[in-house]
């Protein structure tokens, strides 16, 4: 099918779009939008569109996807001051987008949801807060929510830990919850007037990786620490081995007189007993690792997938990377490594193709000229890094490069009667540029490459904002939403089927008009369908129950793909 059917209560619009004759029959999108208050005849159908009224002031809704158990939908009221708790909603909604129940927990005001985990076993979502810096001197407190949709039952652990914590890693196997990141200064650190300046500066630059291994059954929790006063570090990854049933974690180390990172993967049980460790060696003297993401392929096999740069990086971050020269692939049999392998961008074949045509080609006679004089032209990419996935045999790493966008402020002062022109910058956000997704066979080798331009994306908030999906052809589409539109690009392998195309996300009436989108995510949800989710802001006071001419609204839209 070569045409984008946007399917709108019983109307259906066709957009053509310009996929390759060979591929697009067999590769069309498809939207479909159906509003929650339809007729009677359409409210025996199963809405495909829903829209919650809400009031942005008071509450904040976020969606997780649980594949063909639906889609949990959270209300999470703002916090407020004098509150010692909150009731956080849960809502669950089947795949054909009707609501099945919604209950509510309490939970202390001053944790907040930190990240989520489905565990595709045994039906389960967990969810973990934290306090993040809101803890005191010694104590901080957690809590982790498990909502089952085998039995609908909605279920709370809580706990406290000796150590304030930034979670960047959370995974979970036979409810045995794995999460870590790095320590963080105490609260009682950050507010001791100017003698806490030094105590927090301190504090970051010798932040510990730490590990935890709550079990929800007993909730005991077991601390994985690196207690020696001379390491500091962070926890870049945590996977679980399915054929072992062990945890792999990858965790960036290094001294703190000494510049050089040492990069480990340390294999642990569920119970948190290390089996073994093994270092990562780059095999390069100018090549420098930086992300680092594990998958296992069986008992004894692993592949390492990343990022590295030409200069030594003293913050490492698990999902972001800065001064990025390319991709890295490492893999490791026996607990022996058998190679480590570098992809500069500079040889990928579409690396460039977010520029123009002036300046791709300005920038590839710049490295053509370099790659003459026997040197490579260095690079300064900041990446946000996609976790690895497999797909037909081969190991696929998304990123996505962004920068941060300022702008000059004018003002004029008088000094003794005589004007002055004086400027300050302005931080606007962060301008994500370009996606860039490219897949490794078993030897290490590059496959392919490609990417999509972004440009359109201005944000204060860094978060990964594609997603990805690879039919049984394989053809790949990358899709973000933004603003109420969906962007998608469809390509197979090195080829580029079909440019850049967007298409508006279409609302429950026909006369509605969307005065904001505040915020717009795009996630895959099961077989060949995403949810598109976000909060608009909607005109049409002749649909409006409320009678207000416009309606807050947090809305998800089922995608799919054929």
């Amino acid at each position: 099918m070569n045409k984008l059917a946007i399917i709108i209560k019983q109307c259906i619009k066709l957009k053509a779009i310009h996929f390759n004759k060979s591929l697009s029959s067999q590769f069309g999108i498809f939207i479909f939008i159906v509003s929650l208050f339809l007729n009677s005849f359409l409210n025996a159908q199963a809405p495909l569109r829903v829209e919650i009224n809400m009031d942005k002031k008071d509450t904040n809704y976020s969606l997780i996807p649980a594949y063909k158990n639906g889609l949990l939908v959270m209300g999470n009221p703002i916090i407020k001051k004098g509150i010692a708790s909150r009731s956080i909603s849960f809502t669950h909604y089947a795949t054909d987008m009707s609501l099945i129940w919604s209950k509510k927990i309490d939970i202390p005001a001053l944790l907040t949801l930190n990240t989520s985990y489905y565990d595709s076993l045994s039906r389960n979502i967990y969810l973990l807060f934290t306090a993040n810096n809101q803890f005191t001197e010694g104590k901080s407190g957690f809590q982790i929510i498990k909502i089952n949709f085998s039995d609908n039952s909605l279920t709370s652990k809580s706990g406290n830990i000796t150590e304030g914590i930034t979670v960047s890693e959370f995974s979970v196997s036979n409810d045995i919850c794995i999460w870590g990141g790095r320590t963080a200064p105490a609260q009682k650190a950050l507010t001791k007037g100017t003698s806490c300046l030094f105590s927090f500066k301190k504090s970051a630059f010798t932040a510990k990786p730490i590990i935890y291994f709550t079990n929800f059954n007993t909730n005991e929790t077991k601390t994985i620490s690196f207690a020696e006063s001379s390491v500091m570090g962070t926890v870049l990854n945590i996977s679980i081995n399915k054929a072992s049933q062990t945890i792999d974690a990858i965790i960036a180390l290094k001294e703190k007189k000494s510049s050089d990172y040492l990069y480990k993967v340390f294999e642990y049980s569920l119970t948190g007993d290390m089996i073994n460790a093994i270092n990562i060696a780059s095999e390069s003297q100018t090549n420098f690792l930086e992300t680092a993401k594990i998958i296992a392929l069986s008992k004894t096999d692993k592949m390492i997938l990343g990022t590295y740069s030409l200069t030594k990086n003293h913050n490492k971050n698990p999902d972001a990377s800065s001064n990025t020269q390319g991709y890295y692939i490492v893999k490791i049999n026996n607990n022996i490594q058998e190679y480590c392998k570098f992809y500069s961008f500079n040889t990928f074949k579409n690396f460039y193709n977010y520029l123009s045509f002036k300046n791709k080609n300005k920038v590839l006679k710049k490295n053509a000229k370099n790659k003459n004089k026997g040197g490579e032209t260095a690079l300064n990419y900041q990446l946000l890094v996609h976790d690895v996935f497999v797909y037909n045999g081969n190991y696929i790493l998304a990123s996505e490069a962004y920068y941060p966008e300022y702008h000059t402020e004018y003002y004029t002062t008088y000094y003794n009667g005589y004007p002055q022109t004086n400027t300050y910058t302005v931080f606007d956000g962060y301008r994500y540029t370009h996606a860039i997704v490219a897949a490794f066979d078993k030897n290490g080798a590059i496959v392919w490459d490609n990417t999509m331009e972004i440009w359109d994306i201005l944000s204060l908030t860094l978060k990964n904002r594609i997603s990805l999906f690879v039919d049984k052809d394989n053809n790949m589409v990358i899709l973000y939403n933004y603003k109420g539109t969906l962007y998608s690009k469809l390509l197979n392998g090195n080829v580029t089927i079909d440019e850049k195309d967007k298409t508006p996300i279409e609302t429950n009436y026909a006369d509605d008009k969307v005065k904001n989108n505040y915020t717009g995510d795009i996630a895959y949800w099961y077989n060949n369908y995403f949810v598109a989710f976000g909060t608009q802001e909607i005109r049409n006071p002749e649909q409006n129950p409320t009678h207000k001419t416009t309606r807050d609204v947090f809305y998800f839209n089922k995608i799919g793909f054929e």
